[in-house]
């Protein structure tokens, strides 16, 4: 499991299986920082419903 600091929630865990990092009901920073990490790894971020987020 990893772990992403969030200022309004304390902590946030995020999970890493099958090369994809999930997460539940992330925060707006958290999906933030998220988008940020994909960006630097060349990933993408998305949604249940198969949106893409670009935050």
């Amino acid at each position: 499991m990893l772990v992403a600091v969030d200022p309004g929630l304390g902590v946030l865990p995020l999970w890493w299986s099958a090369g994809r990092i999930l997460s539940k009901d992330p925060s707006d920073p958290v999906v933030a920082e998220m988008c940020e990490v994909a960006k630097v790894q060349g990933a993408k971020v998305q949604g249940d419903d198969g949106e893409h987020d670009d935050a």
